[in-house]
């Protein structure tokens, strides 16, 4: 039951409890075998390439959005993204900051296996929804381009990695 007296307590209890399962997941999928990593990495892609965007498929803010609406960074006043650009054919947005630490750290989790789980999911969302995106990420740093990068330009494209 929702405590409309307290709304904001109310639903940080909700993620505090979706970010420790999913912590507690992992890693104790990892201490059983540390080869579990790619099985659950593959479930993060496999769940990136079965959501299917609603709207023009050629709108990079529509990916953006999709990404928004399916991974869970803390509540809206944590602010964990910034978006520095946006448009029909390039979206750049930043992770400010980790919300998630706290919770991996508390299970003796690495942190950047959750970014590489998230990432495998943004990956596979993007080419599942058009072949005609490219995603490009520097250190805290996404960008989302409608059009390939020039030649030499570090990308996470069209290759499957697993």
């Amino acid at each position: 039951m929702i405590d409309n007296e307290n709304i904001h307590f109310w639903l940080q209890n909700k993620v505090d409890i979706v970010e420790n399962r999913l912590a507690y997941t992992v890693k104790y999928a990892l201490e059983k075998d540390t080869n579990n990593l790619k099985e659950i990495k593959f479930i993060f892609q496999d769940f990136g390439s079965n959501i299917s965007i609603e709207g023009d498929k050629n709108d990079t803010t529509i990916l953006f959005k999709a990404i928004e609406d399916n991974l869970l960074d803390g509540m809206p006043c944590d602010r964990t993204k910034v978006v520095l650009e946006k448009s029909y054919d390039k979206v750049i947005f930043e992770r400010k900051h980790c919300v998630h630490k706290k919770y991996w750290d508390s299970f003796k989790i690495d942190i950047n296996i959750y970014y590489e789980l998230v990432d495998a999911f943004i990956f596979e969302l993007i080419c599942n929804n058009g072949k005609n995106f490219w995603l490009e990420k520097i250190a805290n740093t996404y960008e989302i381009y409608k059009e390939k990068l020039p030649k030499g330009s570090p990308v996470i494209n069209q290759q499957k990695e697993i």
